[in-house]
């Protein structure tokens, strides 16, 4: 009824986004809404649309549901948009391993992930690299893979350590170091 005024909301929300200035119940109930009301005449343009489809796979991550015709639509939406916005397309494609993880799918999230890895981290982000990184250490360690689990941890850790921003560098490698304190106790192979 109101697109201006639906698109204005749209670019609200996108600002938190950016920002990652949100909390995912908030999201959650914010982007049922702008789906809900989400004007007839109006298509958003694919790299909006990516980040809308990853917001919502954050969303949905974090109840631990997955969406496979939401999860299809965000990979193809990446690959239309490698080449333009390659950090975004990073970023989605670790909400979608997490979906994958979530459903116990730990090839399929390696596999999405796999073409990053090998990629340098000026192409998709410092940040996003490390995760990727980080994510490809949690799959090895699910099955069982302990010593391949601690050297990409070690990998992710070493480029979260490289940020410039020392509080962020701390905050994005608690996780990390946790998952390789996890791998350390597990592994009976291991001295810590």
């Amino acid at each position: 009824k109101h697109p201006e005024l639906w698109m204005r909301y749209l670019n609200h929300v996108r600002q938190h986004l950016l920002q990652k200035d949100y909390a995912l119940p908030d999201l959650a109930a914010t982007l049922s809404w702008l789906n809900q009301w989400q004007p007839a005449d109006k298509k958003l343009p694919p790299r909006l649309k990516l980040q809308w489809q990853a917001a919502r796979l954050a969303c949905a991550n974090h109840f631990g549901a997955t969406d496979l015709a939401q999860i299809e639509d965000c990979l193809q939406l990446g690959q239309q948009l490698i080449d333009e916005v390659a950090p975004e397309v990073c970023e989605a494609h670790l909400r979608i391993a997490v979906a994958a993880t979530n459903a116990f799918e730990f090839d399929t999230a390696s596999h999405i992930l796999n073409a990053w890895q090998n990629q340098e981290a000026a192409v998709c982000g410092l940040v996003n690299k490390a995760k990727v990184l980080s994510s490809l250490g949690q799959h090895r360690a699910f099955v069982g893979d302990y010593a391949q689990a601690l050297c990409l941890f070690d990998e992710s850790l070493a480029l979260f350590a490289r940020l410039t921003d020392t509080q962020e560098s701390r905050k994005e490698s608690e996780q990390t170091n946790i998952y390789r304190l996890t791998v350390l106790m597990d592994d009976t192979n291991t001295t810590a």
